[in-house]
């Protein structure tokens, strides 16, 4: 009977690990293309955000359409306030998983850059952004932000993580 308590704390930490996007995932998302022979990577484009400002809400959404599911970002007032949308759910900042130390940041919707990942059964919406890197030259272009939001879930699983892209390969902030 003692060990019961013991089993289950490991099942919660096995639980909460298997939740977890693999490396290769990660690193698909980061660098924007499949980067091992488990993961499948599609890039999602639009040239077309719908803008709808909730005075109610205090909101401003920023939204497309990809086969079907919403996708976007929100922004509140005050301007810091910052979330994504993934069909239905509008889920905060407070409530993504930290992967590393760094705290989850906003971004612009149309200057990042959306995906899919596909590792056996599991997918993921990719959100992979340089924190306004562009037109910037050296080390700081290299250092991407990502969300991966799992599908399929309810609520939806939203993860966060900051890499840098390198010659040989991708290196995960600690």
């Amino acid at each position: 009977m003692k060990s019961l308590p013991f089993a289950i704390a490991l099942w919660i930490i096995g639980a909460d690990t298997h939740a977890r996007p693999s490396m290769d995932a990660i690193s698909s998302c980061i660098k924007s293309e499949s980067t091992s022979p488990k993961t499948h990577y599609t890039e999602i484009t639009t040239d077309t955000y719908n803008i709808n400002k909730d005075d109610n809400k205090k909101r401003t959404e920023q939204t497309f359409k990809y086969n079907g599911e919403i996708l976007g970002t929100w922004k509140g007032d005050p301007p810091d306030v910052f979330g994504l949308i993934y069909n239905t759910e509008h889920i905060s900042l407070r409530n993504v998983r930290r992967l590393s130390k760094a705290m989850p940041a906003s971004f612009d919707a149309d200057l990042a850059t959306w995906g899919l990942i596909r590792e056996g059964p599991r997918s993921y919406l990719c959100i992979a952004f340089n924190f306004e890197g562009l037109g910037q030259s050296g080390y700081f272009q290299s250092v991407h932000g990502v969300y991966l939001v799992e599908r399929g879930t309810l609520p939806s699983r939203t993860f966060y993580i900051v890499g840098r892209v390198t010659a040989n390969g991708v290196i995960l902030s600690k």
